[in-house]
């Protein structure tokens, strides 16, 4: 490049200055090092679906880098000015430079594929590195995976009003997941129980009815954990005949069945609601501030992965009350916290967070606690207490006693489960007893509830099997006995 000087008369000077410039057509080193995972967070009833890119920085000895254009399956993320604007530079436990995006707008149970390069302030860009990940169903905290269903069982009950058949089935999982039956008499395609318990146990029973007398049918029971693992079990089975003649005292013991019956599928179509569990996909839309652990391929720890709702800039990060980043958006990844057996605690303006895990971890929040008489005899009162731990698959442990504060006495269950039901047997007729009852999930949360208080019903008085048969009957006849015995 030369200035030359000119007059109005067109003569030119000498050459006043020159020098070379050297156009920067070189593009930035290819980042490195790029690894994708899945930073999903779930808790309680939100959920945000995200993978974090973790890698090496460029270099750019002419122009300098400008920044990078992060691509997913193909489109470029957040661009602004020519960069994916909400890339960030950290340090990782080595403390080496490395950068990182998150990447909350995504679905569930999908493979991407992402690539990362760099561009130069001359507009150059380096080639693409890329890297997948799936994204599914993950929690941050304690997990459990299903690996098996066992115990399958099948019984069968006899309608009287029209001579259909009623199937229980019941079966096992060894970790909490839903409940679900497929059956038809020639493959399980014909005909499903629709009705997927939502709750998550490891106990599981499901109430099959109008099903056809001396029939063969196929029935496949399905569960599916947090994770979307599944377990089935078959089963053939046909069902029994129908329509014999049966004996007064067979008719009264199955009316007598049929009303107990009733009052469980009441209890269990109460506690086994359809619970929806609301899903997000973006961060803006989360209450407080959430923390996920990032974990690879190989459940290897990588770092926390936090969101949060506010929209603040030049704000401190502090984990554990030290500030560890200004973010520029509500998302960063802690790739320098050291895993800890308890999450570390973060804190932006006014909002806190830490890992809380959801199904099955977490901590149980006890609703819906009832007590009541199941059986009363000449000489003691059998009661059955019922609770939930909606979203928190846990533990069930009844502590009673007579004194209030002061519980001698413990029943336990230890299969997680979200519905809990615990009978307590031989206890005083007329005597109140102080219950408080607790849930703890599988990562250590214990959660124990007020204490409530029961009196029980005097003790059942001593009658003849004429007066029994003749009360059941009137119970379950109603108007025609008392029309048969005017």
């Amino acid at each position: 490049m030369y200035i030359v000087y000119q007059d109005e008369y067109g003569n030119n000077s000498f050459i006043y200055a020159s020098n070379s410039v050297a156009i920067d057509v070189t593009p930035p080193s290819i980042p490195s090092n790029l690894s994708a995972y899945n930073a999903t967070d779930t808790l309680k009833e939100q959920k945000v679906y995200a993978s974090a890119l973790v890698w090496s920085p460029s270099s750019d000895s002419r122009s300098g880098v400008k920044g990078y254009i992060v691509s997913r399956d193909g489109a470029e993320l957040e661009l602004e000015d020519g960069v994916t604007k909400t890339t960030q530079l950290t340090q990782n436990k080595e403390g080496q430079d490395v950068i990182f995006y998150i990447d909350p707008t995504l679905d569930n149970s999908t493979n991407y594929t992402y690539s990362v390069k760099a561009i130069d302030k001359a507009g150059n860009t380096s080639q693409a590195i890329s890297s997948s990940v799936s994204i599914g169903e993950t929690i941050s905290g304690a997990t459990t995976t299903l690996t098996k269903a066992e115990n399958l069982e099948i019984n069968f009950e006899q309608n009287q009003t029209d001579e259909t058949i009623t199937a229980i089935v019941s079966w096992a999982t060894d970790a909490p997941a839903t409940s679900q039956v497929e059956y038809g008499t020639g493959s399980y395609s014909n005909k499903t129980e629709l009705a997927v318990t939502p709750s998550y146990n490891t106990a599981h029973t499901k109430i099959i009815e109008g099903l056809t007398p001396e029939t063969a049918y196929n029935f496949r029971a399905i569960s599916v954990d947090q994770n979307n693992n599944k377990a089935s079990l078959e089963q053939s089975v046909t069902t029994p005949e129908s329509g014999r003649e049966l004996s007064l005292f067979e008719i009264i013991w199955q009316k007598i069945e049929e009303f107990f019956s009733l009052i469980w599928h009441a209890i269990r179509d109460l506690f086994a609601g359809n619970f929806a569990w609301a899903k997000v996909s973006s961060p803006q839309d989360i209450q407080g501030i959430h923390v996920s652990k990032v974990l690879d391929v190989n459940n290897k720890y990588i770092g926390y992965a936090i969101y949060w709702q506010a929209d603040k800039t030049d704000v401190a990060l502090v984990r554990d009350g030290s500030p560890i980043a200004a973010p520029q958006t509500n998302r960063w990844l802690d790739l320098s916290a050291q895993e800890k057996d308890s999450s570390p605690v973060y804190t932006f303006a006014n909002l806190t967070g830490e890992i809380i895990a959801s199904l099955p971890g977490g901590t149980p929040s006890i609703t819906d606690l009832t007590v009541k008489e199941i059986a009363v005899t000449q000489n003691s009162v059998n009661v059955e207490v019922n609770w939930l731990t909606r979203g928190v698959a846990s533990t069930s442990q009844v502590n009673y006693s007579e004194t209030s504060g002061n519980y001698t006495e413990t029943v336990k269950d230890e299969s997680l489960n979200e519905e809990h039901s615990i009978v307590v047997n031989n206890l005083s007729p007329e005597q109140t007893y102080y219950f408080t009852v607790s849930s703890t999930s599988s990562n250590g949360k214990t959660t124990t509830s007020e204490e409530v208080s029961y009196t029980l019903p005097e003790a059942a008085k001593t009658k003849s099997i004429f007066i029994i048969i003749y009360e059941a009957l009137v119970a379950v006849f109603g108007g025609f006995m008392e029309w048969l015995y005017e």
